[in-house]
């Protein structure tokens, strides 16, 4: 089961065409980040002259958040 879906906007020169796997990121009860949930984005219409509305879908919890510092 998915956890959640959300559209926002960004500047359409910050986010390429087609649909990307997302890595989200959150922080533990330390202060350091670690991914927590992957989902799928994709871009939609314009929102405005320089704005690109992303639409974030099929997002998961990971069953064990991995350290952001393991990941690179």
């Amino acid at each position: 089961m998915h956890d959640w879906e959300w559209s926002f906007t960004r500047q359409r020169d910050l986010w390429s065409k087609g649909r990307h796997l997302l890595l989200i990121a959150s922080t533990d009860a330390h202060g350091r980040y670690e991914i927590t949930r992957v989902g799928k984005s994709v871009r939609r219409r314009g929102a405005r002259d320089q704005e690109q509305q992303l639409r974030v879908t099929h997002v998961r919890r990971l069953r064990r958040p991995l350290p952001l510092d393991e990941l690179l």
